[in-house]
């Protein structure tokens, strides 16, 4: 996408993540993700360094269970420069046994920061419960004793089977001309090779459970509660985003007064249900995760979970177009944060492409907010989350958790 940016983000996006690794390899492509900055065969780590420098140009990259990003930001002039260095990642890795043992010593300290990080541990086993026995549930960062006996030979056989030119897509947004990234694009990532094999996503198999972590030493419980629901590709999509939205977030920074917009947010800054809150719509390719977590106090635990899901069943049953225009105009401002700046607008287009081959403006999301009832809403609502089995995930003193079997009941409303 080209603007009048002085800059320019090139994003390279590989269909590769956890998902697609088997369990005796799981954690191979964050460990490639580290590789990325030790070099290449004709540049060493100093090298790269120093030519990023010279070109006035980032790298940054990211790893999820579905894809790969490598992301360069730099001047217009440099963009095809930049196409280049982002090859060499997926060409030209400098994979010797002293880089990857520096890679995976690296990998061992984050092990560590991300298991002192309760938000982080408490989604690694939402997905890990809800998706367990599948390849969709396995962390991102690998367990350790993977990363430890991943070798070279190893590295190389993933990568090329999984790095080639069917699973890529190359983004770009800022102010240089398009034809000059697709020239760069044909001159660097021409040797890749063609491999016609389908990605084997594993199988999609959704679990009702949870899982529960209790300590009671820490000062706030951790929950996450979540059902699932249809993914990226389903015309329900902007349903589900929608009423998340309605639902929102709050956080007890923003007061204790009786003027929030979100009733949750209105119980739980009056009735001191929660420290914080947020609603959340996690989307995969063909499945997704919907649900609400919220860190609480040992006491007020269950109340919390009570009014969650009172808040549920009103988007089930009885939403008004008032909560609908509310959570509209929420989506809007998240779907507009999308584009507000090249990083951001050309991360969304590859991510756009990859999943679903076509790019939806925001002109496209406008018609069909225009066409949306409280009666969508309810169906979608109705469908997913009404008297369905959750997936919960707890860490801290969880004493005040409901049972599951409560949880459950807590999803219908018997009326007569």
């Amino acid at each position: 996408m080209e603007t009048n940016s002085p800059l320019s983000c090139v994003n390279l996006i590989i269909e590769v993540g956890s998902r697609f690794e088997k369990p005796h390899i799981n954690g191979i492509t964050h460990l490639i993700e580290h590789m990325a900055f030790r070099g290449f065969i004709d540049m060493n780590e100093f090298e790269l360094e120093e030519k990023l420098f010279n070109l006035n140009a980032t790298i940054t990259a990211t790893t999820s269970r579905e894809f790969q990003i490598f992301s360069g930001i730099c001047l217009n002039e440099m963009a095809g420069e930049m196409v280049k260095m982002l090859s060499k990642i997926i060409t030209q890795l400098n994979l010797s046994d002293e880089m990857m043992q520096l890679g995976k010593m690296n990998i061992c300290t984050q092990h560590v920061d991300t298991d002192f990080d309760p938000k982080v541990v408490v989604f690694d086993y939402l997905k890990e419960t809800a998706f367990q026995g599948t390849q969709l549930g396995q962390r991102v960062i690998g367990p350790s004793a993977n990363i430890q006996k991943l070798d070279q030979a190893c590295v190389n056989h993933f990568m090329y089977k999984n790095y080639n030119s069917s699973r890529i897509v190359l983004a770009s947004s800022g102010g240089t001309d398009p034809q000059n990234i697709v020239s760069s694009a044909q001159d660097h990532l021409k040797c890749l090779p063609l491999v016609s094999e389908a990605p084997d996503y594993g199988p999609q198999r959704y679990t009702g459970s949870q899982v529960i972590y209790r300590d009671d030493s820490m000062p706030f419980a951790h929950v996450a509660i979540a059902f699932e629901v249809p993914g990226y590709n389903s015309p329900e999509h902007l349903n589900l985003l929608v009423a998340s939205n309605i639902i929102g977030s709050w956080h007890k920074s923003q007061g204790g007064t009786d003027r929030h917009a979100p009733p949750l947010a209105l119980k739980s800054s009056t009735s001191q249900l929660c420290e914080s809150f947020e609603s959340f719509y996690i989307p995969y390719r063909d499945v997704g995760l919907w649900g609400i977590y919220f860190l609480s106090a040992r006491m007020s635990v269950e109340d919390m979970v009570y009014n969650v899901y009172n808040e549920w069943m009103k988007l089930c049953n009885i939403i008004t177009v008032n909560e609908i225009a509310r959570g509209v105009n929420a989506t809007r401002l998240q779907l507009a944060k999308r584009a507000d700046s090249i990083v951001s607008s050309s991360r969304d287009i590859g991510i756009q492409l990859l999943l679903t081959t076509k790019i939806c403006t925001l002109q496209d999301y406008e018609k069909r907010f225009e066409i949306l009832s409280p009666d969508c809403i309810k169906e979608t609502m109705y469908t997913y989350i009404y008297d369905k089995c959750p997936v919960v995930a707890a860490v801290g003193p969880t004493e005040g958790l409901p049972h599951y079997t409560r949880l459950t009941a807590y999803g219908n409303w018997l009326r007569w």
